[in-house]
């Protein structure tokens, strides 16, 4: 949303960003999630040792796996659904296509958003400290998703967001 010719080279794959050490955290737990770990360990083996361990930047992910596990509920609601769902929809009679981490049947969808702290963020725009949700326009991406899922499904679906940190 900040630069369009970016993100437009980024469609294009005239332009490939390096993934962050966060995203790589935030997609090794997602992998697991969707049971795709194994799969996720093999595409990026620049995360771990020769010994097979996770390189120390990444270690956090199996805390935050083992956090995950040791809630039921919070379980459930991230691995118990259809993950990694697909959704395309239209925002201003833009074509949009978005990946939802679980989808519960019709009446509940899952994201996980794993982040470093509960610390507000400096918002350059409104020159006000943020919350992550607000700062990334994560409000944005829900109302998206619920107005395709009430249209496409015909009644509402709740959002629950599950933050690790």
């Amino acid at each position: 949303m900040q630069c369009e010719a970016c993100q437009l080279a980024k469609l294009r794959r005239e332009w490939i960003e390096e993934p962050t050490t966060a995203l790589k955290q935030s997609s090794y737990v997602d992998a697991w999630a969707s049971q795709e770990l194994e799969q996720f360990k093999e595409d990026n083996p620049d995360m771990f040792l020769k010994s097979g361990e996770l390189k120390a930047d990444y270690r956090i992910c199996d805390s935050i796996i083992e956090q995950i596990k040791a809630d039921s509920m919070f379980l459930k609601y991230i691995t118990a659904g259809e993950t990694q769902k697909i959704m395309t929809g239209t925002i201003a009679n833009v074509p949009v296509k978005i990946k939802i981490d679980c989808f519960h049947s019709n009446k509940l969808l899952t994201d996980l958003k794993v982040i470093k702290d509960m610390k507000l963020l400096y918002n350059e725009k409104t020159h006000q400290k943020e919350n992550f949700i607000d700062y990334y326009d994560y409000v944005l991406q829900r109302s998206f998703v619920s107005r395709n899922c009430k249209a496409k499904y015909r009644k509402a679906t709740t959002i629950y967001n599950c933050s690790c940190n």
